[in-house]
């Protein structure tokens, strides 16, 4: 696979409409990450102007199309304005304003056995644009792209990685869905202490929203603990962004009409809501990749890379 020819060009958007059709196709041939489905990529284009959309990236083997992504532009300065960078963003719009959804998992959308060519495809289309863009920049991924194929092309790489904690949900594939068996004994421990202490307020229960405008009032009801849990430590939160709300909001209605679920865990009584999630229903068969790392609460890197 990695002799074949892919070649990386970019275009204007097409119409939406058709855009998804293809999008949703490659989709079934490949292995998105939520953050590279239809899902997020459509209600990003939806949401933004039309004057701020990026354009589209898309790789082609074999006379059809096998990888596609979106990039973004901008112009950006630095050291008091005297250097100009011209960035291209994959999958933002290179806008801080709307590039405060905060992407995560990122990466380009490509069939099955494409995964690794595609970005060596990447890495020479941008080096073969010289004197027409400065920076290529990839935010919000676990990939780290190989030394050895960035300095080939004669590319330098700006990375900085945040730390981040997940859970690999897929070890309860191993547990039956019980929790408790991959957790450490000091994590089992606190879990019961918390259930100890939200249960004086009244049992606990995970219900699920029946309808769109349920699930956007669990979401505006999880806005206030988050908020309140950041403003606490004297933190930015994500709502600090105009864009971050009504983004998500948007995720969730478009989400609602695609068999997604909103799940609050309560606890009946003068405290009535205590945790809330966003929760995707997955084919038990086809695993989603990116979803965390082993461990209690892993470490892992994102990843924000700028190559010159």
């Amino acid at each position: 696979m990695a002799e074949l020819l892919l070649m990386i060009c970019r275009e204007a958007l097409p119409p939406l409409s058709v855009l998804e059709g293809e999008w949703r196709s490659l989709e079934a041939a490949g292995q998105p990450s939520f953050f590279t489905s239809w899902q997020w990529i459509g209600t990003l284009l939806a949401a933004v102007p039309d004057v701020s959309r990026p354009m589209l990236l898309r790789g082609r083997a074999d006379g059809g199309t096998v990888a596609l992504a979106l990039i973004g532009a901008n112009e950006s300065r630095r050291r008091r304005g005297l250097v100009r960078s011209r960035g291209l963003y994959i999958n933002e719009t290179g806008n801080p304003h709307f590039d405060s959804a905060m992407i995560e998992h990122n990466g380009i959308l490509a069939a099955a056995g494409y995964e690794t060519v595609v970005w060596d495809a990447l890495l020479a289309w941008f080096a073969g644009l010289r004197d027409k863009a400065d920076e290529l920049c990839l935010s919000g991924s676990l990939l780290r792209l190989p030394e050895q194929a960035v300095e080939a092309r004669g590319l330098a790489r700006n990375e900085t990685a945040v730390r981040s904690y997940a859970i690999d949900l897929c070890r309860l594939d191993e547990s039956g869905g019980e929790l408790f068996p991959v957790l450490s004994a000091n994590a089992r421990q606190q879990l019961r202490r918390t259930f100890r202490y939200f249960e004086r307020f009244g049992p606990l229960r995970l219900s699920a929203a029946a309808t769109v405008g349920e699930a956007l009032a669990f979401f505006t009801a999880m806005k206030a603990l988050h908020c309140a849990s950041w403003e606490r430590r004297g933190r930015p939160h994500s709502f600090t962004g105009e864009f971050f709300e009504p983004f998500h909001r948007l995720l969730i209605e478009r989400a609602r009409r695609l068999a997604f679920i909103a799940e609050t865990l309560r606890a009946d009584g003068p405290k009535e809501t205590h945790f809330r999630r966003l929760q995707r229903h997955q084919p038990a068969e086809r695993p989603q990749p990116g979803c965390g790392v082993s461990g209690d609460a892993g470490r892992s890197s994102r990843n924000d890379q700028r190559l010159r």
